[in-house]
């Protein structure tokens, strides 16, 4: 799962620690006997939590509007004369943020082959070719996410700069995201009580339609009184919650230019 809640149906025993049993949290769901409904309890447990966490976190989302919006930017603007220092870009994100690179312009005075070099915060490097004709402008797509990244084309190639920031050669189209995981998971307790409310609910819906057991129960008094609960708790705990203050988009730039003579 692409996410840090952990849940599980214990029939007996102890749940591993970190892992929340829901049968715990919310009695009723062991008077409903919930476990029997699925074939594969775990798995449909696994599945109610991701739904939940990917509900969660576009409510959140939608709720805050534009200000935790994803921003773009493209470093540098137009092409014109050769220039002749090797430049080196760092990307450094802050705590919760990354940098998506989304593509690459790249203007040299030469006719083959360069490879843009991409180093990351683990000293990864990775070279990405490009077919360029000396004097015009290529686009290649990049889509790649980092947290740090070096950026920088071939030492043996010059570059034409840009009329803003000497780039030899390269303009990098680029976004600013907010890593939304890293934000909930350091504040994992605070969205605890929400996410408990929607898995049983995902749970509850999904049961009811697995067999015998689960038509029976949807005809009972208690289901249909919890699905109501356990989607007005949800709810109410969801107000309450907030991604803006997550530190994403505070102002300041982390990029870098490194620059020396070729």
């Amino acid at each position: 799962m692409n996410n840090c809640f952990d849940y599980s149906f214990i029939k007996c025993g102890t749940a591993p620690s970190g892992v929340r049993t829901l049968d715990g949290v919310f009695n009723t769901l062991s008077k409903l006997d919930l476990y029997s409904m699925f074939d594969k309890p775990q798995e449909a447990i696994d599945r109610a939590t991701e739904l939940a966490y990917n509900s969660m976190t576009s409510a959140l989302l939608s709720k805050e509007g534009k200000s935790v919006n994803k921003y773009n930017q493209v470093l540098g603007q137009r092409f014109t004369d050769t220039y002749s220092t090797i430049q080196t870009y760092d990307f450094n994100a802050k705590e919760k943020q990354f940098y998506r690179l989304n593509k690459a312009h790249v203007n040299v005075n030469y006719t083959g082959t360069v490879n843009i070099k991409l180093v990351n915060e683990l000293a990864v490097v990775e070279l990405v070719p490009v077919t360029v004709v000396s004097g015009i402008t290529t686009t290649i797509e990049l889509n790649k996410d980092f947290k740090y990244v070096e950026i920088s084309l071939n030492e043996s190639v010059q570059g034409r700069t840009t009329y803003k920031c000497g780039m030899n050669g390269i303009l990098l189209d680029y976004s600013v995201l907010c890593d939304y995981n890293l934000f909930i998971c350091s504040n994992k307790d605070l969205f605890q009580v929400a996410m408990d409310y929607k898995v049983a609910s995902i749970l509850l819906t999904d049961g009811v339609f697995s067999g015998e057991i689960g038509q029976r129960i949807m005809q009972s008094e208690d289901y249909d009184n919890l699905k109501k609960e356990y989607e007005i708790q949800y709810e109410l705990e969801l107000d309450k919650l907030s991604i803006k203050e997550s530190g994403c988009f505070e102002c300041g730039s982390r990029i870098q230019a490194k620059s020396w003579l070729s």
